[in-house]
Protein backbone atom coordinates (compact mmCIF):
# COMPACT_ATOMS: atom_id res chain seq x y z
CA UNK A 1 0.00 0.00 0.00
CA UNK A 2 2.98 2.42 1.09
CA UNK A 3 4.19 1.93 -2.09
CA UNK A 4 1.32 2.62 -4.62
CA UNK A 5 1.52 6.06 -2.24
CA UNK A 6 5.18 7.26 -2.48
CA UNK A 7 5.07 6.08 -6.45
CA UNK A 8 2.71 9.02 -6.54
CA UNK A 9 -0.44 6.34 -8.51
CA UNK A 10 -2.74 8.09 -6.54
CA UNK A 11 -5.13 6.32 -8.96
CA UNK A 12 -3.90 2.96 -8.39
CA UNK A 13 -3.72 3.74 -4.21
CA UNK A 14 -7.34 4.88 -3.78
CA UNK A 15 -8.43 1.67 -6.05
CA UNK A 16 -6.56 -0.64 -3.95
CA UNK A 17 -8.16 1.03 -0.98
CA UNK A 18 -11.11 0.94 -1.96
CA UNK A 19 -10.90 -3.04 -2.28
CA UNK A 20 -9.71 -3.00 1.53
CA UNK A 21 -12.67 -1.38 2.43
CA UNK A 22 -15.20 -3.34 1.09
CA UNK A 23 -13.16 -5.97 3.01
CA UNK A 24 -13.48 -4.04 6.24
CA UNK A 25 -15.04 -0.75 5.95
CA UNK A 26 -13.91 0.40 9.29
CA UNK A 27 -10.32 0.16 8.72
CA UNK A 28 -9.08 3.72 10.27
CA UNK A 29 -5.79 3.65 7.86
CA UNK A 30 -7.19 2.95 5.03
CA UNK A 31 -10.01 5.49 5.26
CA UNK A 32 -7.66 8.63 5.74
CA UNK A 33 -4.96 6.77 3.32
CA UNK A 34 -8.46 7.19 0.66
CA UNK A 35 -9.42 10.75 1.46
CA UNK A 36 -5.42 11.89 1.34
CA UNK A 37 -5.62 10.07 -2.43
CA UNK A 38 -8.92 11.76 -3.29
CA UNK A 39 -7.50 15.08 -2.01
CA UNK A 40 -4.36 14.87 -4.07
CA UNK A 41 -6.19 13.87 -7.32
CA UNK A 42 -8.21 17.37 -6.52
CA UNK A 43 -11.77 14.92 -6.03
CA UNK A 44 -13.68 17.23 -3.68
CA UNK A 45 -16.56 15.55 -2.63
CA UNK A 46 -15.19 11.86 -2.04
CA UNK A 47 -11.86 13.94 -0.16
CA UNK A 48 -14.31 15.66 2.43
CA UNK A 49 -16.88 12.19 2.69
CA UNK A 50 -14.02 9.77 3.48
CA UNK A 51 -11.66 12.54 5.59
CA UNK A 52 -15.67 12.72 7.78
CA UNK A 53 -15.58 9.14 8.35
CA UNK A 54 -11.92 8.70 9.06
CA UNK A 55 -12.90 11.29 12.17
CA UNK A 56 -15.89 9.06 12.73
CA UNK A 57 -13.75 6.34 13.69
CA UNK A 58 -10.38 8.26 15.12
CA UNK A 59 -11.60 8.76 18.53
CA UNK A 60 -8.45 10.93 18.98
CA UNK A 61 -6.52 11.42 15.73
CA UNK A 62 -3.16 11.86 16.06
CA UNK A 63 -2.27 15.03 14.20
CA UNK A 64 -3.94 17.90 12.82
CA UNK A 65 -3.18 16.95 9.28
CA UNK A 66 -7.14 15.46 8.93
CA UNK A 67 -8.48 18.83 9.85
CA UNK A 68 -5.95 20.81 7.96
CA UNK A 69 -7.36 19.09 4.33
CA UNK A 70 -10.97 19.72 5.85
CA UNK A 71 -10.36 22.90 6.30
CA UNK A 72 -9.04 23.59 2.76
CA UNK A 73 -11.30 21.66 1.00
CA UNK A 74 -13.87 23.95 2.76
CA UNK A 75 -12.41 26.94 1.09
CA UNK A 76 -12.35 25.43 -2.38
CA UNK A 77 -16.07 24.90 -1.84
CA UNK A 78 -16.40 28.57 -0.62
CA UNK A 79 -18.04 27.04 2.68
CA UNK A 80 -16.09 29.52 4.93
CA UNK A 81 -17.83 29.13 8.39
CA UNK A 82 -16.89 25.19 8.54
CA UNK A 83 -13.07 25.90 7.05
CA UNK A 84 -13.09 28.15 9.72
CA UNK A 85 -14.23 25.51 12.36
CA UNK A 86 -11.75 22.79 11.09
CA UNK A 87 -8.76 25.13 10.78
CA UNK A 88 -9.54 25.72 14.75
CA UNK A 89 -9.95 22.69 15.51
CA UNK A 90 -6.35 21.75 13.88
CA UNK A 91 -4.91 24.09 16.67
CA UNK A 92 -5.95 22.31 19.64
CA UNK A 93 -4.12 19.50 18.54
CA UNK A 94 -0.65 21.37 17.01
CA UNK A 95 -0.49 25.38 16.75
CA UNK A 96 0.96 25.72 13.24
CA UNK A 97 1.77 28.25 10.74
CA UNK A 98 -0.68 26.81 8.11
CA UNK A 99 -3.55 26.33 10.81
CA UNK A 100 -3.33 29.66 11.95
CA UNK A 101 -3.18 31.07 7.68
CA UNK A 102 -6.17 28.68 6.80
CA UNK A 103 -8.22 30.52 9.99
CA UNK A 104 -7.14 33.86 8.71
CA UNK A 105 -8.37 32.85 4.69
CA UNK A 106 -11.67 31.72 6.32
CA UNK A 107 -12.66 35.06 8.07
CA UNK A 108 -11.09 37.20 5.35
CA UNK A 109 -13.49 35.93 3.15
CA UNK A 110 -16.46 35.96 5.98
CA UNK A 111 -15.59 39.81 6.10
CA UNK A 112 -13.63 39.98 9.71
CA UNK A 113 -10.73 41.91 8.38
CA UNK A 114 -9.53 42.67 11.95
CA UNK A 115 -9.99 38.78 13.17
CA UNK A 116 -8.09 37.44 9.60
CA UNK A 117 -5.22 40.39 9.88
CA UNK A 118 -5.04 38.92 13.55
CA UNK A 119 -4.53 35.32 12.82
CA UNK A 120 -2.66 35.85 9.77
CA UNK A 121 -0.08 37.35 12.16
CA UNK A 122 -0.10 34.65 14.33
CA UNK A 123 0.70 32.04 11.14
CA UNK A 124 3.67 34.77 10.03
CA UNK A 125 5.13 34.63 14.51
CA UNK A 126 5.06 30.55 13.72
CA UNK A 127 6.73 30.93 10.22
CA UNK A 128 8.27 34.08 8.49
CA UNK A 129 8.72 32.23 5.61
CA UNK A 130 5.70 31.50 4.68
CA UNK A 131 5.07 33.26 1.07
CA UNK A 132 0.91 32.91 1.41
CA UNK A 133 0.37 34.26 4.68
CA UNK A 134 2.74 37.01 3.34
CA UNK A 135 0.01 37.26 0.86
CA UNK A 136 -3.01 37.21 2.88
CA UNK A 137 -1.49 39.90 5.39
CA UNK A 138 -1.31 42.30 1.99
CA UNK A 139 -4.94 41.45 1.39
CA UNK A 140 -5.90 42.45 4.77
CA UNK A 141 -3.66 45.53 4.88
CA UNK A 142 -4.73 46.71 1.61
CA UNK A 143 -8.28 46.46 2.41
CA UNK A 144 -8.14 48.61 5.11
CA UNK A 145 -6.37 50.90 3.43
CA UNK A 146 -2.59 50.56 4.94
CA UNK A 147 -1.06 50.49 1.60
CA UNK A 148 2.44 51.11 3.11
CA UNK A 149 2.38 48.21 5.04
CA UNK A 150 1.04 46.16 2.18
CA UNK A 151 3.94 47.04 0.20
CA UNK A 152 6.29 45.93 2.25
CA UNK A 153 4.12 42.29 2.64
CA UNK A 154 3.70 41.81 -0.86
CA UNK A 155 7.96 42.36 -1.27
CA UNK A 156 8.09 39.49 1.27
CA UNK A 157 5.45 37.76 -0.66
CA UNK A 158 7.06 37.89 -3.98
CA UNK A 159 10.54 36.69 -1.78
CA UNK A 160 9.30 33.98 -0.03
CA UNK A 161 6.63 32.56 -1.81
CA UNK A 162 7.65 28.61 -2.83
CA UNK A 163 8.44 28.09 -7.23
CA UNK A 164 5.41 25.56 -8.58
CA UNK A 165 3.22 26.23 -5.67
CA UNK A 166 0.09 25.43 -7.78
CA UNK A 167 -1.62 23.80 -4.56
CA UNK A 168 -2.49 24.42 -1.11
CA UNK A 169 -3.67 27.68 -0.43
CA UNK A 170 -1.91 29.90 -2.84
CA UNK A 171 -4.13 28.33 -5.52
CA UNK A 172 -7.21 29.43 -3.61
CA UNK A 173 -8.90 32.69 -4.15
CA UNK A 174 -7.94 35.28 -7.58
CA UNK A 175 -9.41 38.04 -9.46
CA UNK A 176 -13.09 38.60 -9.07
CA UNK A 177 -15.26 41.34 -11.63
CA UNK A 178 -18.37 42.52 -9.45
CA UNK A 179 -21.17 44.37 -12.57
CA UNK A 180 -24.29 45.67 -11.55
CA UNK A 181 -27.48 44.69 -13.29
CA UNK A 182 -30.28 47.11 -13.72
CA UNK A 183 -33.38 45.28 -14.23
CA UNK A 184 -37.39 46.54 -14.82
CA UNK A 185 -40.03 44.91 -12.29
CA UNK A 186 -43.08 43.90 -14.16
CA UNK A 187 -45.05 44.80 -11.73
CA UNK A 188 -43.41 48.21 -10.44
CA UNK A 189 -42.51 49.85 -14.02
CA UNK A 190 -41.20 52.82 -12.75
CA UNK A 191 -38.68 51.09 -10.45
CA UNK A 192 -35.34 49.80 -11.09
CA UNK A 193 -34.09 46.54 -9.66
CA UNK A 194 -30.23 46.45 -9.57
CA UNK A 195 -28.64 43.40 -9.03
CA UNK A 196 -24.70 42.76 -8.25
CA UNK A 197 -23.33 40.03 -9.81
CA UNK A 198 -19.73 38.63 -9.43
CA UNK A 199 -17.38 36.56 -11.99
CA UNK A 200 -14.84 34.68 -10.27
CA UNK A 201 -11.99 34.54 -12.09
CA UNK A 202 -10.20 32.59 -9.64
CA UNK A 203 -5.86 32.24 -10.76
CA UNK A 204 -4.42 31.74 -6.84
CA UNK A 205 -3.08 34.35 -3.99
CA UNK A 206 -0.80 36.15 -6.72
CA UNK A 207 -3.58 37.18 -9.00
CA UNK A 208 -5.62 38.32 -6.20
CA UNK A 209 -3.06 40.31 -4.56
CA UNK A 210 -2.55 41.90 -8.19
CA UNK A 211 -5.58 42.44 -8.29
CA UNK A 212 -6.52 44.17 -5.26
CA UNK A 213 -3.63 46.39 -6.16
CA UNK A 214 -5.28 47.53 -9.36
CA UNK A 215 -8.76 47.86 -7.92
CA UNK A 216 -7.41 50.15 -4.36
CA UNK A 217 -4.33 52.10 -6.51
CA UNK A 218 -5.10 52.10 -9.85
CA UNK A 219 -2.50 53.62 -11.82
CA UNK A 220 -0.33 53.46 -9.30
CA UNK A 221 -0.61 49.89 -8.16
CA UNK A 222 -0.04 49.01 -11.80
CA UNK A 223 4.05 47.94 -11.70
CA UNK A 224 3.04 46.03 -8.19
CA UNK A 225 0.01 44.33 -10.23
CA UNK A 226 2.19 43.35 -13.12
CA UNK A 227 4.88 42.04 -11.50
CA UNK A 228 2.89 39.82 -9.78
CA UNK A 229 0.47 38.77 -12.66
CA UNK A 230 4.08 38.34 -14.48
CA UNK A 231 5.37 35.77 -11.98
CA UNK A 232 1.77 33.76 -11.91
CA UNK A 233 2.35 33.70 -15.17
CA UNK A 234 5.74 32.15 -15.20
CA UNK A 235 4.69 29.15 -12.98
CA UNK A 236 1.45 28.82 -15.07
CA UNK A 237 1.17 30.65 -18.86
CA UNK A 238 -1.80 29.01 -18.98
CA UNK A 239 -3.94 31.21 -15.97
CA UNK A 240 -6.32 32.83 -17.88
CA UNK A 241 -7.12 35.30 -14.53
CA UNK A 242 -3.18 36.18 -14.79
CA UNK A 243 -3.11 37.45 -18.29
CA UNK A 244 -6.22 39.64 -17.57
CA UNK A 245 -5.20 41.32 -15.07
CA UNK A 246 -2.03 41.95 -16.05
CA UNK A 247 -3.84 43.07 -18.95
CA UNK A 248 -5.34 45.99 -17.03
CA UNK A 249 -2.02 46.71 -15.30
CA UNK A 250 -1.01 46.98 -18.87
CA UNK A 251 -3.38 49.37 -20.42
CA UNK A 252 -3.03 51.76 -17.11
CA UNK A 253 0.46 52.24 -18.03
CA UNK A 254 -1.26 52.71 -21.15
CA UNK A 255 0.34 49.99 -23.31
CA UNK A 256 -2.71 49.11 -25.37
CA UNK A 257 -1.65 46.64 -27.66
CA UNK A 258 0.26 44.59 -25.08
CA UNK A 259 -3.32 45.00 -23.46
CA UNK A 260 -4.92 43.29 -25.94
CA UNK A 261 -2.89 40.93 -26.61
CA UNK A 262 -3.23 40.00 -23.25
CA UNK A 263 -7.06 39.54 -23.97
CA UNK A 264 -6.61 37.24 -26.52
CA UNK A 265 -4.89 35.25 -24.56
CA UNK A 266 -7.47 35.11 -22.08
CA UNK A 267 -10.23 34.07 -24.65
CA UNK A 268 -8.06 30.82 -25.71
CA UNK A 269 -7.32 29.94 -22.61
CA UNK A 270 -10.81 30.15 -20.67
CA UNK A 271 -12.03 28.07 -23.01
CA UNK A 272 -9.43 25.65 -23.43
CA UNK A 273 -8.72 25.23 -19.28
CA UNK A 274 -12.46 24.99 -18.94
CA UNK A 275 -12.33 22.11 -21.75
CA UNK A 276 -8.98 20.22 -20.02
CA UNK A 277 -10.12 20.38 -16.43
CA UNK A 278 -14.00 18.99 -16.99
CA UNK A 279 -12.10 16.24 -19.58
CA UNK A 280 -9.22 15.38 -17.03
CA UNK A 281 -11.75 15.33 -13.86
CA UNK A 282 -14.06 12.69 -16.43
CA UNK A 283 -11.08 10.45 -17.07
CA UNK A 284 -9.91 10.43 -13.54
CA UNK A 285 -13.23 9.11 -12.46
CA UNK A 286 -13.33 6.66 -15.61
CA UNK A 287 -10.17 5.53 -14.00
CA UNK A 288 -10.95 5.47 -10.29
CA UNK A 289 -14.68 4.07 -11.18
CA UNK A 290 -15.05 2.19 -14.33
CA UNK A 291 -15.68 -1.70 -12.86
CA UNK A 292 -17.33 -0.45 -9.66
CA UNK A 293 -21.32 0.74 -9.46
CA UNK A 294 -19.98 3.80 -7.71
CA UNK A 295 -19.04 5.56 -11.54
CA UNK A 296 -22.49 7.12 -12.00
CA UNK A 297 -22.99 8.27 -8.88
CA UNK A 298 -19.05 9.53 -8.84
CA UNK A 299 -19.77 11.85 -12.39
CA UNK A 300 -23.41 13.29 -12.02
CA UNK A 301 -21.54 15.96 -9.32
CA UNK A 302 -19.60 16.96 -12.47
CA UNK A 303 -22.33 16.57 -14.86
CA UNK A 304 -24.78 18.72 -12.49
CA UNK A 305 -21.93 21.38 -12.60
CA UNK A 306 -21.18 21.28 -16.26
CA UNK A 307 -23.62 23.73 -17.53
CA UNK A 308 -23.32 25.87 -15.08
CA UNK A 309 -19.57 25.99 -15.65
CA UNK A 310 -20.09 26.66 -19.24
CA UNK A 311 -22.03 29.92 -18.76
CA UNK A 312 -19.05 31.41 -16.47
CA UNK A 313 -16.81 30.72 -19.10
CA UNK A 314 -19.17 31.98 -21.35
CA UNK A 315 -19.72 35.39 -19.02
CA UNK A 316 -15.66 35.46 -18.94
CA UNK A 317 -15.80 35.44 -22.73
CA UNK A 318 -18.02 38.36 -23.13
CA UNK A 319 -15.99 40.67 -20.27
CA UNK A 320 -12.52 39.69 -21.92
CA UNK A 321 -14.48 40.70 -25.38
CA UNK A 322 -15.67 43.93 -23.64
CA UNK A 323 -12.20 45.19 -22.69
CA UNK A 324 -11.10 44.38 -26.01
CA UNK A 325 -13.60 46.81 -27.28
CA UNK A 326 -12.73 49.75 -24.63
CA UNK A 327 -9.51 49.38 -26.07
CA UNK A 328 -9.88 49.93 -29.68
CA UNK A 329 -10.28 53.85 -30.29
CA UNK A 330 -6.39 53.75 -28.93
CA UNK A 331 -5.13 51.78 -31.63
CA UNK A 332 -3.45 52.54 -34.70
CA UNK A 333 -4.35 49.55 -36.40
CA UNK A 334 -7.60 47.97 -37.13
CA UNK A 335 -6.06 43.93 -37.47
CA UNK A 336 -6.10 43.50 -33.73
CA UNK A 337 -9.52 44.74 -33.83
CA UNK A 338 -10.60 42.35 -36.22
CA UNK A 339 -8.59 39.82 -34.33
CA UNK A 340 -10.49 39.72 -31.23
CA UNK A 341 -13.25 40.12 -32.89
CA UNK A 342 -12.94 36.45 -34.88
CA UNK A 343 -11.31 34.89 -32.20
CA UNK A 344 -14.54 35.80 -29.91
CA UNK A 345 -17.06 34.53 -32.56
CA UNK A 346 -14.82 31.52 -33.15
CA UNK A 347 -14.80 30.67 -29.12
CA UNK A 348 -18.63 31.19 -28.40
CA UNK A 349 -19.37 29.29 -31.18
CA UNK A 350 -17.16 26.44 -29.73
CA UNK A 351 -18.82 26.78 -26.41
CA UNK A 352 -22.02 26.44 -27.71
CA UNK A 353 -21.02 23.12 -29.34
CA UNK A 354 -19.64 21.47 -26.34
CA UNK A 355 -21.33 18.82 -24.10
CA UNK A 356 -20.73 16.37 -21.70
CA UNK A 357 -20.43 13.49 -23.66
CA UNK A 358 -18.11 15.87 -26.70
CA UNK A 359 -15.83 15.68 -23.37
CA UNK A 360 -15.96 11.95 -22.13
CA UNK A 361 -12.27 10.19 -22.42
CA UNK A 362 -11.87 8.78 -26.27
CA UNK A 363 -14.46 11.89 -27.56
CA UNK A 364 -12.81 13.67 -30.65
CA UNK A 365 -11.25 17.13 -30.21
CA UNK A 366 -12.07 19.84 -31.78
CA UNK A 367 -8.82 19.75 -33.68
CA UNK A 368 -9.28 16.15 -34.55
CA UNK A 369 -12.41 16.62 -36.14
CA UNK A 370 -11.28 19.83 -38.41
CA UNK A 371 -8.88 17.82 -39.56
CA UNK A 372 -11.00 14.34 -40.18
CA UNK A 373 -13.18 16.12 -41.97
Amino acid sequence: MAKANDSSDFVGAARALRELLQSGPRHRQALALLAESYYRLHLVHPAVEFFLKSIDFLDQPRDSVIYLRLGELMLRQKNYEEAHKFYRKSLEYAITSEGWLGVAVSLYRLGNLRGALEAAMASNEQDKDRGETWGYLALCLLSTDRVGEADLCTRFLIKNLRKNSRGGLAALGGATTEKTVRKIDPDLLLADCVETKYIDWGGGLLVEVADTYLCKKGHYGAQTAKDLAEMALHECPENAAAHKVLSQALAWQGQSEAALGELLSVMRYVVENFKDAFRQKRKCFYDLFYDVEEQQEAVHEEEKRFAEQKLAVQAKLSEAYDQCRNLFPLLSSSEPIQEAARMHKKYLEELSRLSVSSLEPGALTERELESDL
